[in-house]
């Protein structure tokens, strides 16, 4: 069981709300938040230049590319929805987080 600890993620509710593996340096929320809007930010522009490019496919009347660029855009939507439920799950572990560190009495 000890190794298997070293291979999964903890988290570290009490007080400083980190997330960390074990065998890393620890990485607070916002570190993690910003890596998830970074990616959110990084993945949105090429939705649009893909659709304008399955368009050209379509109208050049190829539909093998169409059809590649139409699918490549919606495993990028997926990718997006991912990490718009990845910020929502670390809502609900900050919010656990505040929780627990509250006192209570």
């Amino acid at each position: 069981m000890a190794a298997d600890s070293d291979r999964k993620l903890s988290a570290s509710l009490s007080g400083y709300h980190e997330v960390h593996f074990v065998a890393g340096p620890p990485a607070d929320s916002a570190d993690i938040r910003w890596h998830l809007e970074v990616i959110r930010h990084e993945l949105r522009p090429p939705l649009g230049i893909l659709d304008l490019a399955e368009g050209h496919a379509e109208a050049a009347g190829d539909a093998q590319l169409a059809d590649a660029l139409a699918t490549l855009g919606h495993r990028l939507v997926e990718t997006l929805d991912a990490y718009e439920r990845a910020v929502e799950a670390l809502d609900a572990l900050e919010a656990i987080g505040r929780e627990r560190a509250t006192p209570t009495g």
